[in-house]
């Protein structure tokens, strides 16, 4: 597809597997981010009602040390997973994938 594509215009092995790295780094720290900012929001959204309706108060906007361990597992997963499909890139060879096309 698109990774032998690029082979063919002239990018280096390395390369490819830098970008596709990046690629995914990039992904996952946005996946991370929006996912924080919406448990968060939804957190203090939730304690609002739970305020008016029921007196207890809570917040959403609290940070846990425990939230720092799972954005570092979060971010080697998205790297690990981002390897697979790099390797793969980076092991492709352009004349068999014209070939195969």
């Amino acid at each position: 597809g698109e990774l032998a594509m690029l082979r063919c215009l002239g990018a280096a092995r390395s390369e490819l597997l830098f970008y596709l790295v990046i690629e995914g780094l990039l992904m996952t720290s946005l996946g991370i981010l929006f996912g924080l900012i919406l448990g968060h929001s939804t957190m203090e959204l939730c304690s609002i009602w739970l305020t008016e309706t029921r007196g207890i108060s809570m917040t959403g906007w609290i940070w846990l040390a425990d939230e720092s361990l799972l954005i570092a597992g979060l971010l080697l997963v998205g790297i690990a997973s981002a390897i697979v499909p790099a390797v793969q890139a980076y092991r492709t060879d352009v004349a068999i994938a014209l070939v195969e096309g």
